[in-house]
């Protein structure tokens, strides 16, 4: 009973300050709305919004078809990651800053002491990129000026993908020159195989092993034939009582010769079995380092083509567009939340004065 007779106490009270409440809240109600037109000016926002690109698109193997994995089309987290910090990066805001004249446009001195920061604090108070609910960036400027938030956020977009694709490209030209290193010292050894090969072959006159060891073989059989058969002859010949001695010397001078080329022949074979071996391997080794020069070759290009090639590191889902409504201020919420809490406040202060007003403040003086 003791708090409903409270409740209707607070509730009379207010009842009987009702016109005193209510005016206050009409006047700080037209106060609200006489200060926010005055002195609050509407802000504008635009908004773009993209999904990060797989690095695999700028991949030579993805842009020549030549991979056996399967090519990522979107990027993952970390894809987007490296977009919001290169989004909320110094070099964004510089480049904003300098093509907007922000510091004008902000009525910031740039001569001030502290016209850097303050520039960017309030370039970054309206500007703001985050990852939404589906994995896509959100990017979007608040501008009093529709046209430039709408040039502003479509500007940045464009230079977050200049950047992240600058990126990849250092990382491509620094494979490409590490490569063209890696060609030239294989070139350079290409070369000193072959000089050595060719030497190695003129030493030991090996040319074609399989070639010449037959032929050897067989010249050498041919003559040792011959060589026996020169002997077999003069024996025949030197037994017999009516031998002409000019038949004789012919077949001693036939066999000395033959004698001369087997010899030789056997020198020759020597030497093709002494260096058969070694340039059976300096030559396997020659070509299997051209052929993996001429791959290299290929190689190349292939990344010299996708280094020229033209990527893009995000998928655009939606361009910014001039906004067709103010983003800021609400109004609407500045005028009812002035209303509100200008009743509670001057309730609160109704009730205070009705609950001291009946205190004896001479009673408590002069007790």
């Amino acid at each position: 009973m003791s708090n409903n007779e409270n409740l209707l106490g607070v509730i009379r009270t207010l009842y009987q300050w009702r016109k005193a409440i209510m005016g206050l809240c009409l006047v700080a109600g037209i106060l609200s709305v006489v200060l926010s037109f005055s002195f609050l000016d509407d802000y504008f926002e635009s908004t773009t919004i993209f999904y990060a690109a797989s690095p695999d698109l700028a991949k030579p193997e993805n842009i020549y078809g030549t991979s056996v994995n399967d090519m990522r089309i979107y990027g993952d987290e970390h894809d987007i990651d490296r977009l919001l910090t290169i989004a909320k990066s110094n070099e964004m805001a510089d480049y904003l800053i300098q093509k907007y004249d922000l510091y004008n446009h902000y009525e910031i001195d740039p001569e001030s002491k502290k016209a850097a920061f303050k520039v960017k604090r309030a370039f970054f108070k309206q500007y703001n990129v985050q990852k939404t609910k589906f994995d896509a960036i959100e990017m979007s400027v608040e501008d009093k000026d529709k046209k430039m938030a709408m040039d502003m956020v479509n500007d940045a977009r464009n230079k977050m993908d200049e950047i992240a694709i600058r990126l990849i490209k250092q990382s491509q030209d620094l494979l490409i020159k590490n490569f063209e290193k890696d060609m030239q010292l294989r070139l350079k050894k290409i070369k000193t195989l072959g000089d050595t090969l060719s030497m190695n072959r003129k030493k030991y006159g090996v040319y074609n092993t399989e070639t010449q060891s037959e032929m050897l073989a067989t010249m050498m059989i041919k003559a040792e034939s011959k060589l026996a058969a020169n002997r077999a002859k003069l024996k025949m010949i030197q037994a017999s009582p009516n031998a002409n001695r000019d038949t004789i010397m012919n077949i001693r001078a036939a066999i000395a010769g033959t004698e001369v080329e087997v010899n030789n022949l056997d020198l020759a074979l020597k030497k093709f079995n002494e260096g058969m071996s070694l340039v059976d391997v300096m030559a396997q080794e020659h070509e299997e380092s051209s052929e993996q020069y001429s791959m290299d070759k290929e190689k190349y290009k292939q990344k010299k083509g996708a280094y020229n090639s033209v990527v893009s590191a995000l998928h655009l889902v939606e361009p910014g567009g001039i906004p067709l409504d103010k983003s800021r201020p609400k109004r609407s919420i500045i005028l009812l939340t002035t209303l509100i809490a200008t009743f509670l406040f001057s309730s609160i202060g109704v009730l205070i004065i009705d609950a001291y007003r009946k205190i004896d403040w001479k009673e408590i003086l002069n007790a």
